[in-house]
């Protein structure tokens, strides 16, 4: 699950957050709330796929992986947290 669905997410991830952060300078919340729900739209195409290839070996480690790759509200106050901080 890690590298199929994760380890590929993971840049798309990091391409995400820049982008949020970006908009987050910029002041554009919305942006950055969209990019945010673009990026679980497709961690959850990702995950449906694999769940479909490989639903015997899902498990709560399974989906709590999954869960902690989404981008929540905690994340995105979290980057802009960071950015008021100068990180």
């Amino acid at each position: 699950f890690q590298s199929m669905v994760i380890g590929r997410a993971g840049t798309l991830r990091t391409k995400t957050e820049d982008s949020i952060k970006e908009a987050l300078r910029n002041g554009d919340t919305n942006k950055a709330i969209q990019l945010a729900q673009e990026y679980n739209t497709k961690l959850s195409d990702r995950a449906i796929a694999w769940n479909e290839k490989y639903s015997q070996y899902a498990n709560p480690i399974i989906q709590d992986m999954y869960d902690s790759e989404k981008i929540t509200d905690n994340s995105l106050q979290r980057i802009l947290d960071n950015l008021r901080e100068g990180r």
